[in-house]
C-alpha cells in the first residue's frame, strides 16, 4: 500500500495539528516566491499584449513611410 492511499482518521489528525499547522506554514513560506512570480508573470502578459498592437502599428507606419513611392507606384501599376 502506497502513502497516498492510506486513510487520514480524525484521531490521527487532531494528535498531529502542529505538525500540520508547521507543514502548511512551511510550504507557504516555499511557494510564496512562485505565487508572487506568477502574479508578476499575468500582470506582464496583459501589459505586453496591449503594447503588441501599438507596436504593429508603429512598424507598419513606419514601413510605409520609408517604401511609400514603392507602394504608391504598385497602387497605380495595378
Amino acid at each position: 500500500m502506497r502513502i497516498k492511499d492510506l486513510p487520514l482518521k480524525a484521531k490521527v489528525w487532531n494528535i498531529h495539528k502542529k505538525t500540520q499547522k508547521i507543514l502548511w506554514f512551511t510550504t507557504f513560506i516555499i511557494f510564496f516566491p512562485i505565487v508572487i512570480l506568477q502574479i508578476i508573470n499575468d500582470f506582464l502578459e496583459k501589459v505586453i499584449s496591449k503594447f503588441i498592437v501599438l507596436r504593429e502599428k508603429i512598424v507598419y507606419t513606419i514601413f510605409k513611410i520609408i517604401y511609400k513611392k514603392e507602394i504608391l507606384e504598385n497602387i497605380k501599376g495595378e
